[in-house]
C-alpha cells in the first residue's frame, strides 16, 4: 500500500494528553499560488487541539481517493484513533464523504470544529501572509464561526396569527375542492 505522505506534509503533537477521538478536517484550497496553481491542502486536527498534521495537495490530486489515502494513513500513525472526523465546508461535502465511507469512521458535517478554526485563524495569519506567491485578493471571507448581529425580520414576514386547521385529504385529490386556480402562491 503505499503513502500519500509527501515531503510537503506537516505533522506536530502539540499535547498527547489532550488526544481525543473526535478529528476535524478541512480540505481545500489557499491563498496562496505555487507553479501557477492554488495551492490545496489537508487540515486535520482533533477538539483537543492535541495534533495539527497539514499536507499540500498538487491540484491534480485533489480527489477522494487521496484524501482517503492521507486520512487512513494518518491513522496508522496515531495514538487515538479517530470515531468521528468532523467537516464544515459543504463545497467539499462529496468528496469528503466518498473518502471516508470507506474508513471505519463516522464523517459528520459540523460548525463544532472549533480546534481547526483556531488553527485556521492562525495559518492565515501568520503562515500564508509569509509564503511565496501569497494573494491576499484570494482570502477567504470573514470566519464561518462569525455569528452575526440579528436584524429584525421585515413586518411583511411576521406572523403575528397562528392558526392549526384540519382538511380531509380528498379536498387535495383530483375533484376535490382544493385545487390549482383556488390557491395562492406564498
Amino acid at each position: 500500500q503505499s503513502s500519500a505522505l509527501s515531503e510537503t506534509t506537516e505533522y506536530t503533537i502539540t499535547n498527547a494528553e489532550a488526544a481525543t477521538d473526535e478529528w476535524e478536517l478541512d480540505c481545500y484550497s489557499r491563498p496562496v499560488v505555487v507553479n501557477g496553481k492554488k495551492l490545496w491542502e489537508v487540515l486535520i486536527t482533533d477538539s483537543g487541539g492535541s495534533f495539527r498534521f497539514r499536507q499540500e495537495l498538487p491540484s491534480n490530486q485533489v480527489n477522494s481517493k487521496t484524501l482517503r489515502q492521507v486520512v487512513d494513513d494518518l491513522m496508522e500513525r496515531a495514538e487515538v484513533k479517530p470515531n468521528i472526523i468532523r467537516f464544515f465546508r459543504g463545497a467539499m461535502f462529496n468528496m469528503i464523504n466518498i473518502a471516508i465511507s470507506e474508513l471505519p469512521v463516522t464523517a459528520k458535517p459540523s460548525r463544532c470544529t472549533y480546534s481547526l478554526a483556531t488553527w485556521l485563524e492562525e495559518l492565515h495569519k501568520e503562515t500564508y501572509p509569509n509564503m511565496e506567491g501569497y494573494n491576499p485578493n484570494m482570502v477567504p471571507a470573514p470566519s464561518f464561526l462569525d455569528v452575526r448581529t440579528s436584524i429584525k425580520m421585515p413586518d411583511a414576514l411576521r406572523g403575528e396569527k397562528y392558526a392549526f386547521v384540519a382538511l380531509p385529504v380528498q379536498e387535495f385529490l383530483p375533484g376535490g375542492g382544493v385545487n390549482a386556480d383556488n390557491i395562492g402562491i406564498g
